[in-house]
């Protein structure tokens, strides 16, 4: 069964790359089908503050969850 969840993903403004959970770590990647989503605004930025030293680049799509 699917089902449609709102997630937010990160983005470093100045490398293009997006954050992602790696080891109870985050790391950086280049394409967004290996970035981490986020699973409410607060952590994303949370996470993005914590990780990049400029402006990043937070939104949000729906994605398809198999359960």
């Amino acid at each position: 069964m699917a089902q449609v969840v709102r997630v937010w993903f990160v983005q470093d403004r100045e490398t293009g790359l997006f954050l992602a959970p790696h080891d109870g770590d985050v790391i950086l990647v280049q394409h967004i089908t290996r970035a981490g989503p986020f699973y409410d605004a607060e952590s994303a930025i949370e996470t993005a503050m914590l990780n990049l030293d400029r402006d990043p680049i937070i939104f949000s799509c729906f994605i398809e969850e198999r359960t």
